[in-house]
């Protein structure tokens, strides 16, 4: 699935721009080859938040110089802190799960917040979709979530192919969203009223 999802971004202008490749994560072991460090936090008030977005920080630069223990780090932080529980985005444990190795600094934020992951793979911050189980329809709620994370970065580079399915896949782009998503919603509306 994963392979196959890839193949289709590559003929994507909307995707193909950001994207260098993807790397095969079979046989790779969760906290021994790779590490999540996409977190979630869950305030008192059962609201939902990147780790980040609950600190007003930024992850990427939070996590930038430390060398391990990442869950223990991310709850380091909010220790004392109005929160119910701090976790890891989702990872499948599924066939063909693939990093997307992009060629820009990644926002771990901004992914966790719109439904991706993010994993530190041998010293680089590659994405991914917590959200495949494997079925073949989750592979339309992958290129989504990944198309929408790029217009988010890019508002002033508009993916038409992602402009003119907007209106027919709200609900589906809404639903992967974890945090802040009347916040990304209305941003994608703006960015594409403006065209």
């Amino acid at each position: 699935m994963g392979e196959l999802i890839y193949m289709n971004k590559n003929d994507d202008e909307g995707v193909s721009k950001w994207m260098v490749d993807g790397v095969n994560a079979n046989g790779l072991t969760k906290g021994v080859d790779f590490n999540i460090i996409s977190f979630m936090v869950l305030d008192r008030d059962f609201a939902s938040h990147s780790l980040g977005g609950f600190l007003g920080k930024n992850s990427t630069k939070l996590f930038k110089n430390v060398a391990g223990g990442y869950r223990a780090f991310a709850e380091s932080l909010v220790a004392g802190k109005n929160v119910e529980a701090v976790a890891e985005t989702p990872y499948p444990k599924i066939d063909n799960q693939v990093f997307y190795r992009i060629n820009e600094e990644v926002d771990i934020d901004l992914a966790t917040e719109i439904g991706l992951g993010v994993v530190l793979y041998k010293g680089e911050y590659l994405l991914y979709c917590p959200s495949n189980t494997g079925n073949p329809m989750d592979a339309v709620s992958e290129m989504l979530t990944i198309k929408v994370y790029f217009q988010l970065k890019h508002p002033d580079d508009i993916d038409m192919k992602l402009k003119s399915s907007f209106e027919k896949y709200q609900d589906i782009i809404m639903s992967n969203m974890i945090a802040n998503s009347a916040k990304h919603m209305n941003h994608l509306k703006e960015i594409f009223t403006d065209v």
